[in-house]
């Protein structure tokens, strides 16, 4: 875990020496972190928001996955938005994206739930796919609520 950890350290440290790129997509409405012209942070397919809304085998299940819907911008920031429709009611979707400085992107995501009953299970993920062969899953850290 260490290794990799230190791996994923240096990693981030190169593409920000190097001079990566920050985007969003105007069309898809997707972020993404460029290199020499080469994507090598991207948004997995399913979506660039995912809940898990169930709890099966002592493990995250029932997954659901959102594209954003709209692109704005507001100052230094750029906000996508999107929302999910589950049987419940409504969870909207934000994130706001900035430059903090050279190399160091800030992102403030936000989830608003609008629905009549409380979700019972919801576990939200943020994912990201990096470039690379024989690439396997990195969890540094997985954050729930039980209550």
């Amino acid at each position: 875990m260490k290794r990799i950890l230190l791996i994923q350290i240096l990693f981030l440290t190169i593409i920000c020496l190097a001079g990566e790129k920050f985007q969003v997509d105007s069309q898809t409405k997707l972020p993404s972190w460029e290199l020499n012209g080469e994507t090598l942070l991207a948004v997995p397919e399913e979506g660039l928001w995912s809940i898990a809304t169930d709890w099966q085998r002592d493990w995250m299940d029932g997954w659901k996955h959102a594209q954003p819907e709209k692109m704005e911008k507001s100052g230094d920031w750029v906000i996508l938005s999107g929302k999910m429709v589950l049987p419940q009611g409504i969870l909207l979707l934000r994130d706001a994206y900035r430059e903090e400085k050279k190399g160091v992107i800030q992102c403030r995501r936000r989830y608003e739930w609008q629905g009549s009953e409380i979700l019972p299970h919801v576990n939200l993920s943020v994912r990201l796919r990096l470039k690379g062969e024989r690439m396997q899953v990195f969890m540094p850290g997985i954050f729930t609520d039980v209550r």
